[in-house]
């Protein structure tokens, strides 16, 4: 089954991908470019599920870059990382979340 692929909107100045994300899904990842602010918010029925927000650097090796959320929150992201992308772990056939990743300059 391929990574789920985000939708992406906004500008050069903010930009808010989102991603609708299942039990044990990886979706696929965004590059970050020069934002400076990175907010990673999830959603949705967690069915038991855990959700992870993973950066990479240049070496596209991932890595959790978050505390586990198991319920609707929030958390800020740290920079220097080239890309992000959303890790789901466990949970089970009731499991719908919405990831989403704000980026701002």
């Amino acid at each position: 089954m391929p990574a789920p692929s985000p939708t992406i909107a906004g500008d050069t100045s903010r930009l808010r991908a989102e991603w609708t994300v299942r039990s044990g899904e990886i979706g696929e990842p965004i590059g970050l470019g020069a934002y400076q602010s990175i907010k990673f918010d999830v959603a949705g029925e967690f069915g038991g599920a855990r959700v992870l927000a993973e950066g990479a650097g240049d070496d596209d090796k991932f890595a959790a870059v978050s505390y586990q959320l198991s319920a609707a929150e929030g958390c800020s992201l740290p920079r220097g990382m080239a890309a992000v992308r959303p890790r789901v772990i466990g949970g089970g056939p009731t499991t719908a979340l919405r990831v989403a990743v704000t980026l701002t300059r």
